[in-house]
């Protein structure tokens, strides 16, 4: 396992690198000697310890979240993790999900990071940025863990249904989903998104937030994406193969 530290450039510091990679839609990262789910929508961070060391800090755990631990999520994403890393502790860094090459990165100063800007906000820690449809702006989610997308149901019911997919969400449990293709502009790309419609009560939890839908890590597909919250940011940068990643 890869762990890191030093100094980079104009002295800016990675407080940490370690490998990550894709599994069954989610990005899995291994740090010391756990295997962690990167969930930028998720407010709180879980673990089987009551604390996680993380860039020199130690950030508190919960032990479950709406009834999910991270055993019942083991099950569900197919692989056994020990920590799920959430908004609360992720929005304190700079990280860099680079599937090209495989690398988590954090920083505890901001990441020298070149790509197309996007600018976001805020929710409880959980990232918003600004996207379109060929008929409509749309503000959405950016949530790592979810390996779907979503747009809520009087946008997406105007596109082919195209297949169908299962998903869960803490406190709801699991979910079939219809998966329609729709044209989608992030920043000055284009490409197609399958995206679903979240069962009527998920879909009410983001219409109260004012939001649209979820970016999920089918975007990884394709590039690499920096978060920095403090400057209310986040890089989006293309895959030189452009190509699936792993």
């Amino acid at each position: 396992m890869m762990n890191r530290r030093g100094r980079q450039g104009n002295g800016q510091r990675y407080t940490s690198k370690f490998p990550c990679f894709l599994l069954n839609g989610h990005i899995l990262a291994e740090i010391g000697n756990d295997r962690a789910l990167i969930d930028s929508g998720a407010l709180t961070s879980l673990g089987r310890n009551s604390s996680f060391n993380l860039g020199s800090q130690r950030f508190p755990l919960s032990r479950d979240f709406m009834g999910f631990d991270v055993d019942k999520l083991s099950d569900l994403i197919g692989m056994r993790i020990s920590v799920l890393l959430g908004a609360d502790i992720l929005s304190a860094f700079d990280y860099v999900i680079d599937l090209e090459n495989q690398e988590f990165l954090i920083s505890i100063d901001s990441i020298d990071f070149q790509g197309n800007v996007l600018r976001s906000e805020y929710f409880h820690n959980i990232p918003i940025i600004q996207a379109k449809t060929d008929k409509r702006d749309v503000k959405l989610f950016f949530d790592t863990g979810s390996k779907i997308s979503y747009l809520k149901s009087n946008i997406v019911l105007d596109y082919p249904i195209v297949g169908q997919d299962t998903d869960f969400y803490p406190g709801f449990g699991e979910f079939q989903v219809d998966i329609h293709d729709i044209p989608f502009f992030v920043a000055e790309h284009s490409l197609h998104q399958e995206m679903g419609v979240l069962p009527k009560t998920l879909e009410m939890t983001l219409v109260t937030a004012g939001i649209e839908g979820i970016l999920g890590t089918p975007l990884f597909d394709r590039f690499k994406v920096c978060f920095s919250a403090k400057r209310n940011q986040i890089i989006i940068n293309e895959y030189k193969t452009k190509s699936h990643p792993v």
